[in-house]
């Protein structure tokens, strides 16, 4: 048994670094494309480029020509800026392109941290062998990892902080040492100030505290309420409330939207804006329910009644441990987010901004009938689960039927792999949450839950193993196999066309620029998400970025710019550039002078798409 032991730990450490290498083999070719160019940065990723723009914002006060809004996700940027300006900026020569590729380089290593981390974590609380080896696998081989690596999302980085923060709460169920919980605290904070999700640890933190209390109490003796718990506890709903109630105000009187530059307070007032928002009554429904529950747990703490006082003791222990956490959780926060007092405003956009697109608000507002409500509701919970993984989320159902199984074989069995892996699901429940809102939740927001989800499944087949079911752990084992394999093909096949991507159309219509028209040509084109003109030619104006009132924003440069050359793009769906330019410009000599589309490109960035070059005569 020892033997065996030994070749499956010895074989997991082999898999995670020949995992480790291939994460590496996969980003590291590609990690520096473009980062000596900006434009085509912005043309390759129009969220990439965003954000690029944000990160050269901060670092030098200025707004590229191509710059799309002023929302973040966090801090990680600012900080990233900072460092910049004060440290790096002495040795090397800084621009838009080089905080890209340390932004790249920070999320890469984060995400190899992240698999050393998840590895670490398994074989610390459930054991050595070929369950992390498949739990590492099974996270590598996500597609979030290429979209990473061109979009500067900060999901790597918030995922490595909450494996971290996930390993120290695991180790609260067996040791509840003053370290563990301020480390874990500290990394749901760290995690919330570079994006929001990192919240989700808090609630799990509690859980395990909880639940390590009942683990470690003596057999035959509960929970005892001390003084001090039934003093404070019953506040804890009450003070939960606070964000709620303030948190709808912050958002229309404060939040400036990227399509027009107005808060909903100016441009609808007060009454009006919470008329079409109104998931804020259903946030402040719930805010006074948490205060009447706060004054019910008040009375409740004073009745003589055994059922009651032996339930008001887990509820006040549970209470106690929340105030706590949120206290250690409060100050790390504002230690790791100082630099929000410095830009307050950046701070209610930023959390505003991800707590209505995580909440659906935008999407409810769009709904006019209930039967347009009930299409999208299901559209959004089975697309969900397709971007999850259908195979892994099975199988969490599988794990809680495992787990029932083997709580009715004996108790004792596996007792502390039993409350850790509770502790585990308690942070899968914001997911199940999630699922029925109508908020965006796409493959790469889901991946702490889908860590943790991994982990689960691979206990599902453990516990197999403990009831004596050995060949069904080996089923799941395969079928766990087949997923890592199909994943993987579709990421070796999304990396060989991203690496061709110097085949796009667009480095033959550079050429074509550069050998047709001068430099100094006046040029009116769309943003630069939609087209690329050469870094040489200055004298371009572009049309606004959200594609919106083109027609109009064409005429108007036509006419103040008098540009010579007309240049944009055209989708097959229509969705951009979806105007004839004959049309518009009737009072204009317009002569087609070339059309590129990707026909025999081995890199299509959108199949179907045309270019089109107008030349304006006198």
């Amino acid at each position: 048994m020892k033997a065996n032991n030994s070749i499956s730990s010895k074989f997991s450490l082999a898999a995670l670094i020949l995992i480790c290498i291939g994460s590496l083999a996969i980003t590291f070719p590609t990690i520096a494309n473009n980062s000596s160019n900006p434009d085509l940065i912005t043309y390759f990723s129009a969220d990439e480029g965003g954000l690029m723009d944000e990160a050269w914002y901060y670092y030098s006060g200025e707004k590229r020509d191509s710059f799309q809004w002023d929302i973040d996700y966090g801090l990680e940027m600012v900080y990233v800026a900072d460092l910049s300006r004060a440290v790096l900026s002495k040795f090397m020569k800084i621009g838009p392109g080089t905080l890209v590729l340390i932004l790249r380089w920070i999320h890469l290593l984060s995400w190899l941290g992240a698999l050393v981390a998840l590895w670490l974590l398994i074989g610390r609380h459930f054991g050595k062998g070929w369950g992390q080896a498949i739990a590492v696998a099974l996270l590598a081989v996500r597609p979030a990892l290429l979209y990473f690596m061109n979009s500067l999302k900060p999901e790597p980085l918030v995922l490595l902080l909450i494996i971290v923060g996930l390993d120290y709460t695991l180790r609260i169920v067996e040791k509840p040492a003053r370290s563990n919980v301020v480390i874990a605290v500290a990394c749901a904070a760290a995690a919330m100030v570079v994006k929001f999700s990192g919240i989700f640890l808090l609630p799990v933190i509690v859980g395990a505290l909880y639940l390590g209390d009942i683990y470690r109490a003596a057999p035959g003796k509960g929970l005892v309420t001390t003084r001090a718990e039934a003093k404070f506890a019953w506040t804890f709903p009450m003070l939960l409330s606070i964000p709620m109630i303030a948190a709808p105000f912050l958002a229309i009187f404060f939040y400036v939207r990227r399509h027009n530059g107005l808060t909903l307070y100016q441009e609808y007032g007060l009454v009006q804006s919470m008329s079409l928002y109104k998931i804020v009554y259903l946030v402040w429904f719930a805010a006074a329910a948490l205060i009447a529950v706060s004054f019910l747990m008040f009375t409740m703490n004073r009745s003589k009644n055994r059922l009651v006082i032996k339930v008001m003791q887990h509820v006040n222990r549970i209470n106690s441990y929340a105030i706590i956490v949120g206290a250690v959780f409060s100050v790390s926060f504002a230690v790791f987010g100082a630099r929000w007092f410095t830009m307050p405003r950046h701070f209610i956009d930023t959390y505003v901004y991800n707590g209505m697109d995580f909440s659906g608000g935008e999407v409810v507002q769009g709904i006019r009938s209930a039967a347009e409500f009930f299409t999208v509701f299901f559209k959004g919970v089975w697309e969900k689960i397709i971007s999850f993984d259908p195979v892994i989320f099975t199988f969490i159902g599988l794990y809680i039927i495992n787990e029932t199984r083997l709580f009715e074989r004996g108790g004792a069995i596996d007792r502390a792999g039993r409350y850790k892996r509770c502790v585990l699901l308690i942070f899968l429940l914001p997911f199940f949450a999630s699922i029925f809102t109508m908020g965006r939740l796409a493959g790469h927001h889901m991946l702490p839950f889908f860590m943790v989800a991994a982990i689960l499944a691979v206990q599902a087949a453990e516990i197999f193993t403990k009831i004596n079911r050995k060949y069904l752990c080996l089923l799941v084992y395969i079928i766990l196999l087949a997923d890592i394999g199909v994943y993987g093909i579709d990421m070796a096949r999304s990396n060989l066309y991203k690496v061709r991507q110097r085949e796009d159309t667009v480095f033959t219509i550079a050429r074509w620029w550069r050998v047709n028209v001068p430099p100094d040509a006046r040029i009116v084109a769309q943003h630069h998400m939609q087209v690329y003109v050469p870094e040489e030619y200055k004298n371009v104006r572009r049309l606004h970025w959200n594609g919106k009132d083109e027609e109009a924003q064409l005429r108007k440069l036509i006419r103040e710019y008098s540009p010579r050359y007309i240049y944009h793009r055209k989708t097959p769906d229509g969705t951009v550039g979806a105007f004839d330019i004959e049309t518009v410009l009737p009072e204009k000599k317009l002569r087609l002078i070339k059309v590129f589309d990707d026909s025999g490109i081995g890199y299509r960035r959108t199949p179907g798409e045309k270019f089109f070059i107008h030349e304006i005569s006198d």
